[in-house]
């Protein structure tokens, strides 16, 4: 689990990209 600068909780994955990160939150907070 680890938190971004804003404090929410992303998503890790092998291949932690900044954009995958961004749809991922987009993803969490629908």
């Amino acid at each position: 689990e680890i938190k971004n600068e804003a404090g929410e909780v992303i998503a890790v994955h092998e291949d932690s990209n900044p954009e995958h990160a961004m749809w991922m939150r987009r993803d969490q907070s629908q």
